[in-house]
């Protein structure tokens, strides 16, 4: 019993990867490359109507095997846009995504929702606030 048991902790310890839990990880970047700054205050939380920005999404797969992702971007309840890529596992992904404020004045909800393989559902999510108005500055 104690030869299995010390045989048993060799053999995690010697393959570490499978005392893991499959996951993915998703995020907004925080850093800024000009100014190394590692906070999301980084993107701007006002635009003009129309305007663009960029953000950067970072995607990890530690599901143990190649993964297939679907990231949405939602502005409130508007899915503006959707991206496809597959990552090697243990594989992270820092993923450029162009934002467009919409016409409209208002406060906006924008989410980053990531999506699993064929799953309908999203799997993990982040988001930013940002305000549309005429008097807003220009994005850096």
């Amino acid at each position: 019993m104690l030869l299995a048991a010390i045989m048993s902790t060799g053999y995690l310890a010697m393959n570490p990867g499978l005392t893991t839990a499959a996951h993915s990880e998703f995020f907004i970047d925080p850093a800024e490359p000009q100014t190394n700054t590692t906070t999301t205050a980084s993107y701007p939380d006002r635009l003009q109507p129309n305007a663009t920005t960029n953000v950067t999404l970072g995607i990890g797969n530690h599901e143990h095997q190649s993964f297939s992702y679907r990231i949405t971007v939602v502005w409130n309840e508007t899915t503006t846009q959707s991206h496809q890529l597959r990552l090697a596992d243990n594989e992270t992904r820092l993923y450029p995504v162009q934002l467009e404020a919409p016409s409209e004045p208002a406060r906006y909800r924008v989410q980053f929702q990531l999506y699993k393989q064929n799953e309908t559902n999203p799997a993990l999510q982040t988001r930013l606030f940002i305000r549309v108005n005429e008097t807003a500055t220009t994005p850096r």
